[in-house]
């Protein structure tokens, strides 16, 4: 089995490069992929739709709550040119800039149902998550909510997985190289029907963690 393991960016050493380090003892002829962005900005995370690569640009920067949005074929041609010219790195042209209103900051994304879903990171309080429509109006994209999460303090990323017809729901939480990692899953029994709002938009029960694996620091 080929096995790629695809991280943000290398350039500091905390609680997501120490999950990359486990992920490489347990591959370790693993290819690695990475990405380094403005350095105006927090790059937390990134989402592919099919059309966009997504970029959160939040914590604690001027764009706190913005996403990067870059086309999927100028990344590939940003990629062959590199190639072309045997460069070590590249930069990107042409890449759109749009805020996630509801969300202090963009701190982690991900893909899926047809929804980007963005979260926020906190050491103190409550993170949230929304999920996005993303929306194009003559080549200007916009962020609609359409669904929201309550995720735990410390989130700094998740993903989605279903299993027949059950969504459940995985965050890692870890701050800093010297605090355990730690993933918690949800199971998401109400995500095709949620009856319950937060902020004008549907909210997604999730209840207590039903299993939770931890990473020592």
């Amino acid at each position: 089995m080929k096995v790629a393991i695809v991280h943000d960016w290398l350039v500091n050493y905390g609680g997501a490069e120490l999950f990359v380090e486990y992920l490489l003892k347990m591959y370790p002829d693993a290819d690695i992929y990475t990405l380094v962005y403005d350095k105006k900005v927090h790059m937390g995370g990134i989402a592919y739709d099919g059309k966009y690569i997504w970029i959160a640009e939040g914590g604690g920067s001027k764009n706190g709550n913005g996403m990067g949005a870059i086309k999927k074929d100028e990344f590939f041609c940003a990629i062959e040119a590199s190639i072309n010219l045997n460069a070590k790195s590249i930069a990107l042209k042409n890449i759109m800039h749009i805020n996630a209103a509801e969300l202090k900051y963009t701190s982690f994304c991900t893909f899926y149902d047809n929804l980007l879903w963005i979260g926020t990171f906190s050491l103190d309080n409550t993170n949230h998550i929304y999920g996005y429509s993303v929306c194009s109006d003559k080549g200007l994209l916009s962020l609609v909510p359409k669904r929201y999460i309550e995720a735990p303090k410390k989130a700094q990323g998740i993903c989605f997985y279903k299993e027949d017809n059950n969504i459940f729901l995985c965050v890692s939480t870890s701050y800093g190289r010297r605090h355990n990692s730690v993933l918690r899953c949800y199971d998401l029994k109400d995500y095709n029907a949620p009856s319950d709002i937060f902020n004008n938009t549907k909210q997604i029960l999730k209840g207590p963690a039903y299993r939770t694996l931890t990473l020592p620091s």
